[in-house]
């Protein structure tokens, strides 16, 4: 199945910790970790700590995006990890709606991995661009919705 390949790397010791430090050295800075990976979701956290706040004592909005936005990038990565041909992904957009005050331990969840697999096998079918939108939902330890990450993503197979 696509993608099994990069959940037994992620899965291994210090395997989430060597995409970090490789492709998103402020991800590992700012404590970002990953809970949880499946082929349907992703869900990553952030704690609020000195390096990740703002000056109204809470969480700072690029960080949240930050580990909002590495939910769906686990995903998309996972579904483009040595595939034949090569496809290239980039976040061509992104949007946020914040709801409540992000303090604590913060999780991040996207659940649109079926949705992001469809879109790349569809890139390499046709052999064209695809564009395609992730959600991210944002919970306090209470389970209160504190925001919602929108990212537009493009996948372009490599001929």
């Amino acid at each position: 199945m696509e993608g099994s390949l990069f959940l037994q790397k992620i899965n291994k010791p210090f395997g989430f910790l060597s995409i970090l430090l490789k492709g998103l050295p402020m991800a590992f800075l700012a404590g970002c970790k990953l809970k949880e990976i499946n082929h349907e979701q992703c869900t990553t956290k952030l704690k609020y700590k000195y390096l990740v706040t703002n000056p109204f004592s809470s969480m700072y909005f690029a960080c949240m995006a930050m580990a909002a936005e590495l939910a769906p990038g686990l995903l998309c990565i996972m579904y483009v990890y040595k595939r034949k041909p090569e496809v290239s992904m980039l976040i061509v957009s992104h949007r946020s709606f914040f709801y409540k005050k992000a303090i604590g331990e913060i999780v991040f969840i996207c659940k649109d991995g079926n949705a992001i697999s469809e879109t790349i096998n569809k890139t390499i079918a046709e052999n064209k661009p695809q564009i395609f939108e992730s959600k991210t939902e944002a919970f306090n330890q209470e389970g209160i919705l504190v925001g919602e990450f929108y990212f537009t993503w493009s996948f372009k197979a490599k001929t």
